[in-house]
């Protein structure tokens, strides 16, 4: 009985060791990728913050007086497997529809135009329409396909129209049936504005915008850019031309004579613009995977370093 009683309890000691060294295994299996996680995540932030430092390189050499949009410094990378380096661009904000003018002033006309380019039924148009309008207007009357307070709250929607203009474009994602638009145009935001005169630049805005936006029909959007991108067809090159770059020209009038519209000056000429005093700056730094984004709407003569937008992606 002794004998066995020893072995019994020689035999439990080793289980009790051998789930020990197991339970210490385990420890220091989980201590190993708990640091190695620790060790990605800290190359991941620094990889993050690298690229970040790269994009406000490319910001303050674009911000410099002196540096113009096709000047090479904007678009600086190294050759080599991290692909590293920063590139940045230089607009006017009048490239952009001001979406906020265009709402306060309840200009239908070129919002349908424009909606309807990106697909829309003319139903689809017409309700979007009265609901952005009674988005902005001061009062709580619905407009015909239109959505105030009570429709939000009944349908759990937050946050209500705020009846007053948009202080951002993004602010108008919270329009009730604004899904249609997401759907057939996920990138709209990238095309409104809520700064500059509301007018359309001829130099720099997409050439199918500037036919929307003006009512132009069918004209060739390709000769809007043969002309601007110059000879070698490239965008942001140093033989790209613009509408009025010679001193005391009219850069509308110009293009309007190129493009064969000389009649229809008068109308167009509230519509169309060639210069302007904001500009957009966007700054993308990058290195291998990791990519940050930084941008700017501020005044072309700004010295003072306050902006009129800031912006991280």
């Amino acid at each position: 009985m002794d004998t066995k009683m020893k072995l019994f309890r020689k035999g439990s000691a080793l289980l009790m060791v051998l789930g020990f060294l197991a339970f210490i295994s385990m420890v220091l299996v989980s201590l190993s990728q708990l640091i190695s996680y620790d060790i990605d995540q800290e190359l991941i932030w620094a990889k993050e913050f690298e690229a970040r430092l790269l994009a406000e390189s490319g910001l303050a050499i674009a911000m410099h007086p002196q540096v113009e949009r096709t000047d090479p410094l904007l678009r600086e990378f190294e050759d080599g497997p991290n692909d590293e380096g920063f590139s940045a661009e230089i607009i006017n904000e009048e490239a952009f529809l001001n979406i906020k003018k265009l709402l306060d002033d309840e200009n239908e006309e070129i919002l349908q135009r424009l909606f309807s380019d990106w697909g829309m039924q003319k139903s689809e148009t017409d309700q979007l329409l009265d609901r952005l309008f009674d988005w902005v207007d001061a009062d709580e009357e619905t407009r015909l396909n239109g959505a105030e307070r009570e429709a939000y709250e009944s349908a759990g929607l937050t946050p209500i129209p705020p009846n007053r203009s948009i202080l951002a474009v993004d602010e108008l994602r919270y329009v009730m049936g604004l899904e249609r638009l997401n759907e057939l145009k996920p990138d709209w935001e990238d095309y409104f504005t809520i700064h500059g005169s509301g007018r359309i630049d001829v130099n720099d805005a997409d050439a199918e915008l500037i036919v929307v936006v003006a009512d132009l029909g069918e004209f060739d959007i390709d000769k809007i850019n043969d002309y601007r991108w110059g000879p070698d067809r490239v965008e942001n090159t140093e033989d790209d031309r613009r509408f009025g770059e010679i001193e005391g020209s009219d850069g509308v009038q110009e293009f309007l004579d190129y493009m064969g519209l000389t009649s229809f000056s008068e109308e167009l000429g509230n519509l169309l613009t060639a210069e302007g005093n904001i500009v957009r700056i966007t700054s993308t730094g990058r290195i291998g995977d990791f990519e940050s984004k930084i941008r700017i709407v501020t005044n072309s003569e700004n010295v003072t370093g306050n902006f009129l937008e800031y912006r991280e992606d």
